[in-house]
């Protein structure tokens, strides 16, 4: 699934630019668009278009998530305003094509798994909320005794729905992260892959940039450790597994062990595939630092 944004201008009606009610949201609503056969990127044009008292903050359909409104700002979503002060706004699209909408939905478990567990990108990032903090838009009762049937093709199925982001959130935890830090200096980039060594912190130094590696705890440290000490982590974290981390580490080929399964196999090979990208972008990062 992609993910990316596409803001709406604060001038607009949709965009209240509001800071959250307590400097961040306290939980997450789940929408359906109740457009049929619109993507994420025709209500992300539309809401970029129009001028209305109406908005969201997460689009998301069979291909792409797309940000419409920052996630610590206040969105127009659930009619009333204990949610839409406090709560973070996302639309799943509708298809007639089963296929599609399956694919949808899969993609709306991934992205509030990824949201949760911190595996998302930076900007799609709400790790201080948990499973519990997910909620539909019935919920908040916008008619004071009852609540709008939405989102209207997850409520009927809606136990299961959770249960598919509570199995992803599961596996990730027994996977690990990449962060690539950036540094001013290679002496900078240096002295950070020191202190990774001595927090049990796998690094690897290149140049002014460092690959450091990680269970969730470790690579969050990791993070954290690289700004404060003034690098930049512009990728965030980066899901991976251990082994399929120690091939890219050596720069050997990916080999499937004989007990593998084919699903396994895949799954490896695409993540080689993946650090041969981070690895392309942070050559591209090194060459774009000014000496």
């Amino acid at each position: 699934m992609r993910y990316r944004s596409k803001l709406i201008p604060l001038a607009r009606k949709q965009r209240p630019g509001y800071a959250m009610k307590g400097g961040r949201a306290s939980s997450i609503t789940v929408h359906n668009t109740a457009n049929p056969n619109a993507t994420a990127a025709n209500h992300a044009d539309w809401l970029n278009r129009e001028d209305t008292k109406a908005s969201f903050h997460i689009a998301v359909d069979d291909v792409e998530a797309v940000r419409l409104i920052p996630l610590d700002e206040q969105a127009w979503h659930t009619g009333t305003n204990a949610g839409n002060t406090t709560s973070i706004g996302i639309e799943v699209c509708e298809f007639t094509d089963r296929a599609r909408q399956a694919a949808a939905d899969a993609n709306a478990q991934r992205l509030i798994a990824d949201m949760l567990t911190g595996a998302a990108p930076p900007e799609f990032r709400t790790p201080w909320l948990a499973l519990a903090h997910v909620r539909t838009h019935q919920s908040w009762m916008q008619y004071g005794t009852t609540g709008k049937y939405c989102p209207r093709l997850l409520l009927p199925k809606w136990s299961g729905f959770i249960a598919g982001i509570e199995a992803l959130m599961d596996k990730e935890d027994n996977m690990y992260w990449l962060i690539i830090a950036l540094f001013g200096t290679p002496t900078d980039a240096g002295a950070y892959s020191d202190w990774c060594a001595t927090q049990g912190i796998a690094a690897l130094n290149s140049g002014v940039a460092v690959i450091a590696h990680g269970n969730d705890a470790k690579s969050r440290k990791a993070e954290a450790e690289a700004e404060r000490r003034g690098g930049v982590c512009p990728w965030g974290r980066v899901l991976t597994t251990q082994e399929s981390y120690k091939h890219f580490s050596r720069r050997t080929p990916y080999t499937p062990a004989a007990s593998e399964t084919l699903g396994e196999c895949k799954e490896l090979a695409d993540y080689e595939a993946r650090f041969d990208r981070i690895a392309a972008l942070l050559t591209q990062a090194q060459s774009e630092i000014p000496a």
